[in-house]
């Protein structure tokens, strides 16, 4: 896809009973090979200070390129600044020993896991977030650690915050020609009843076929 464009916006059709957001194939298509962010819109009005979520990972455990957490929050404070709105981040993390011992087919059933371990990671967790966090002058207060799966956290954050735009990365895979992004992003967006941005990382451009 070539595109002079900075920002490419397409309506969206979210399904209250349903709970999900209806993508026509044209969406995924953008989503999949837009190489400049996205707005995918449901139409419902924003406030007049909107809410501005950013869907980060500063331990680049989903195999997110460093600068796409960048890119998410440069994008959320460029549209928390011009619509004098606010600007808020969350990450979702599981303890790395739940998701070690989860993953283990030889691990027993029933597993004590320390409390002064969780307690570490969940500190180690709290200042990489606050480190990315500061750089863009994000208060303490809009700053949210939250335990769990992403796809399941970011959906219930968005809506207990009552967000008006959630900003998200989608990272590129390629293979028989065809760009595929990550299976938590296409759940995660599917679940949003909000408008979502989708910024792709700087080096995105070199994944499109034929380009």
């Amino acid at each position: 896809m070539r595109t002079c464009a900075d920002l490419v916006i397409k309506d969206t059709h979210h399904h209250s009973l349903l709970r999900r957001t209806l993508f026509s194939n044209t969406d995924w298509h953008l989503i999949r090979g837009c190489p400049v962010p996205l707005l995918l819109t449901k139409g419902a009005p924003w406030d007049e200070a909107p809410k501005i979520v950013a869907a980060v990972d500063p331990g680049h455990l989903n195999d997110k390129p460093a600068n796409l957490d960048h890119q998410i929050l440069r994008w959320g404070k460029t549209f928390a600044e011009r619509l004098e709105g606010s600007l808020h981040a969350v990450h979702a993390y599981i303890p790395l020993s739940i998701a070690a011992t989860a993953s283990n087919a030889a691990a027993p059933m029933v597993h004590t896991l320390s409390p002064e371990v969780l307690r570490q990671e969940d500190e180690q967790k709290r200042k990489e977030l606050r480190a990315l966090t500061d750089q863009y002058d994000i208060p303490e207060s809009n700053v949210h650690l939250e335990l769990g799966v992403a796809t399941a956290v970011l959906a219930e954050k968005s809506e207990e915050l009552k967000a008006n735009l959630v900003v998200m990365g989608a990272i590129a895979r390629t293979g028989l020609q065809r760009i595929f992004i990550g299976s938590t992003a296409e759940r995660v967006l599917e679940k949003l009843p909000c408008d979502v941005l989708v910024v792709k990382p700087l080096d995105f451009r070199d994944a499109l076929p034929g380009l």
